[in-house]
């Protein structure tokens, strides 16, 4: 690799353009592909949509809220799971909830900020897998979709066909697309199979794909700023940056 860069850079000498040594550099190369990357995804994040607005969670739509707890008995005695599910619609329920011998110290104050927000505020619908049981947390009220949605998510769980990702494989899934589409746009796709028909579908598994570049575009901007940082202050001073081309 190093002598195909040489040979490159050795014919761009030759006509006329003579690249500074930094910007050889591989802290150079790397900050400015980091950046590219950045750009991508801000405009990739942008174009898809951002987020589900409460009342469509809810369901405040005409002929879409159900009361939760009586839609998801409804569709578990037409298909039966064979753990035992709980609806998650009170703080009450979710106090319960935490109880499970699951869920440790840190755990179990994250979940309950997560299920706060969901129940009061409406911003999302989850799933949490118990000991012995999994937990449904939503609005008391909310889109017959979303539930139909998460109830998939228990499905795909029994179905066998949801692997939990270990911890490196979330790290990853983080920042490189194909692991992300496996281990979370997939899931997602098939969640919402259980579900009857309905355009909610695209634009909720959209919301993961924008989140994703969102959150990688911040990460990748911030790295890449740094290398860059470097390298050109390298520049300015005519020598190498550190990680540079030997």
């Amino acid at each position: 690799m190093d002598a195909i860069s040489e040979g490159f850079y050795g014919e761009l000498a030759k006509l006329g353009f003579d690249i500074p040594a930094p910007m050889k550099s591989g802290g150079y190369i790397a900050g400015t592909l980091l950046a590219g990357l950045a750009v991508h995804d801000m405009i990739r994040g942008s174009s898809l949509k951002v987020d589900l607005a409460p009342a469509v969670i809810k369901g405040l739509e005409e002929g879409t809220q159900v009361i939760s707890k009586e839609w998801v008995e409804k569709l578990l005695k037409d298909q039966p799971l064979e753990r035992a599910v709980k609806v998650v619609t009170t703080m009450e329920d979710v106090e319960e909830m935490l109880a499970d011998p699951k869920f440790g110290l840190l755990k179990r104050y994250l979940i309950r900020g997560f299920a706060k927000s969901i129940i009061e505020k409406g911003i999302n619908a989850a799933v949490i897998k118990g000991k012995d049981r999994d937990y449904l947390i939503v609005p008391e009220k909310a889109n017959a979709r979303v539930i139909e949605h998460e109830v998939g998510h228990l499905r795909d769980f029994a179905s066998g066909a949801y692997k939990e990702p270990g911890i490196i494989a979330s790290i990853v899934s983080a920042y490189w697309k194909p692991s992300f589409e496996k281990h979370v746009l997939e899931r997602e796709r098939r969640a919402w199979k259980y579900a009857q028909p309905t355009p909610l579908a695209e634009k909720a598994v959209e919301t993961y794909e924008s989140a994703f570049h969102r959150n990688r575009a911040k990460s990748m901007a911030s790295s890449g700023a740094g290398m860059l940082f470097k390298a050109m202050s390298a520049l300015s001073k005519g020598v190498p940056s550190a990680g540079g081309s030997h």
